[in-house]
Parts: C-alpha cells; sequence; structure tokens
C-alpha cells in the first residue's frame, strides 16, 4: 500500500477509537491487511486483463453481453417503469455520468428500478444500471439518490463488472451471449450478480463515487449516509467483501480531498419529493 493508503486506514482507526470500543480499531486492522492482500494485484495487470478482454469485444458486443445480463436482472420485473420518477433518475444519474469517464455508453445509460424487496443495487456491462425498490426506500434525498447511482457508475467507468467477466463462470455466460453454447445459463447470470464485487472493487468504487459526486456538485457525505443506514438495514445485500468500516474509509476519503460540506439547496429537496411521491413510501428525516 501507498503510504497514503496507510495514513488513510490509520487516521480511519484512530476515528474508530473515539467512538466505539477497541475491538472496531482491531476489526479495521484485520481489513488492513486484506486489503493489503487485494491490492497485490496491479493496476498493470487490470490493463492487461481488459486489454485482452476489449481486444475480443468491441462496444456492440459489449452492448449485447450487458442487454443479456439485463434481461436476467429485470426477470422479477422492473417497478413502475411508467411513473415520472423513471425520468427523473435518468437525468441525475447522466449528469454523474457525465463527469466520469465513460460519459457515453454505445446506447447510452439505462437507470431503473427493480421490483425487489432485497436493498440492491447492480452495474450492467455498457451503462445498465439498476437499483431495488427495497434500496429506494433508505434513499432520503436527491443527494443520497445521487450516491448510489455513481458508485454504480464508478464500477462501470472502473470496469469492474468486465473484468469480473474475464474471469470464472461470468467469461462461461460470454460465450454462451455469443454463441459459443447452445443457450444463455440464465442460472449462471444470477449467481455471478449475487456473488458481488471483491473488497477492493468496492472500496475503489466507493472512492471514485465520491470524487464523481463532488464534480456534479451533489454532496460527496451523502455517500457516507447512504452506507451508515445500509448498514443496519435488513436484506442488504453486499458485495462478497464489503470493506470492514467502510463508511469510515469514505468519510476519510472526503477529507483527504479537503471537499466542503456543501449545503442541499431546498430545490433539490423539493425535487426529489415531488419526484418520488407515489413511487415508493420513502421514510424522510432530514436535518
Amino acid at each position: 500500500m501507498t503510504p497514503r493508503s496507510t495514513r488513510l486506514l490509520t487516521t480511519a482507526c484512530a476515528l474508530l477509537l473515539t467512538a466505539g470500543p477497541l475491538g472496531a480499531c482491531k476489526t479495521l486492522d484485520q481489513a488492513d491487511k486484506r486489503m493489503k492482500q487485494s491490492f497485490q494485484q496491479s493496476n498493470a495487470d487490470n490493463q492487461s486483463t481488459l486489454d485482452f478482454l476489449e481486444g475480443r469485444v468491441g462496444p456492440f458486443d459489449e452492448y449485447v453481453y450487458g442487454l443479456n445480463w439485463a434481461a436476467v436482472a429485470a426477470g422479477a420485473g422492473l417497478y413502475k417503469p411508467d411513473h415520472p420518477f423513471n425520468a427523473y433518475m435518468h437525468k441525475v444519474g447522466t449528469t454523474i455520468a457525465l463527469g466520469s469517464h465513460y460519459p457515453h455508453t454505445y446506447a447510452g445509460y439505462t437507470f431503473a428500478v427493480l421490483d425487489s424487496d432485497e436493498r440492491n443495487a447492480v452495474a450492467v456491462p455498457s451503462g445498465f444500471i439498476f437499483i431495488t425498490r427495497g434500496l429506494l426506500s433508505v434513499i432520503q434525498s436527491e443527494d443520497e439518490l445521487a450516491a448510489v447511482l455513481a458508485h454504480e457508475i464508478a464500477h462501470h467507468e472502473l470496469r469492474h463488472n468486465m473484468l469480473d467477466a474475464a474471469a470464472g463462470k461470468a467469461f462461461k455466460v460470454m460465450d454462451a451471449i455469443f454463441g459459443n453454447e447452445s443457450q444463455t445459463d440464465e442460472q449462471t447470470i444470477m449467481e455471478t450478480m449475487a456473488v458481488g464485487y471483491n473488497e477492493r472493487h468496492e472500496l475503489e468504487a466507493d472512492r471514485r463515487a465520491i470524487e464523481l459526486l463532488a464534480l456534479a456538485g451533489y454532496q460527496p457525505q451523502a455517500l457516507v449516509r447512504v452506507l451508515q443506514r445500509l448498514k443496519f438495514a435488513e436484506g442488504s445485500l453486499g458485495g462478497r467483501g464489503y470493506p470492514t468500516g467502510r463508511e469510515v474509509l469514505a468519510r476519510q476519503h472526503i477529507a483527504d480531498l479537503d471537499l466542503p460540506q456543501r449545503m442541499i439547496p431546498d430545490l433539490r429537496n423539493r425535487r426529489f419529493d415531488a419526484a418520488i411521491t407515489g413511487f415508493a413510501e420513502v421514510e424522510i428525516a432530514r436535518n
């Protein structure tokens, strides 16, 4: 790890010591060791994998690949697809995406809500972003919605979904989609989605989401609030290795970047309240 990363984790540990028992610091130390192991794979190795993958799969192929994944993800049904909230969410999501390194995809970004009680979100290749009705129930503002979408856009920008596609079962799914097998293995797709990203990818996506929020003029601290709320929410799904003290690390990254605590314009709150009316039951509890 870099000296900066070590300093970040040391500071985060100190924060935990002031807010909780010594066991929390010990847990964070264990997470530090796991992250050191995870970060041993260099970015050069990742780039080599992507070069191989993208040499085989062009933008249209990735779109077909992602569309098949999206069809399976939406198998449980979309939640109120004709409600105006969907257009509103698309505006928020595309605003975030414009600040990313992948502002456009082959057919444009797609944002939709899945009719599921689970609290989860997923970024499918080629810019298909899904959040669940269950996750939406804990989002209390436009900035928090932007934070969730920014995290998923970060996964796409950092090519996490395509890196995962190059390993294990997901590569078999790609072969099936491109006609090398008789039919797409939908169960394999669902299993791959349920496993989620690894600890390194989740940490990278959190950090990049904070930067994307700041670039778009949203409050980066909104991500911390969502993470804190999900930590105690029943039915919240995580990747196979969410970092311990995830919200603490996010808060420290905001401090490391010296990002100000932006005031949220009342217009944004009113806009969110109007859009969500009649779409989902959301308990608004703003300070």
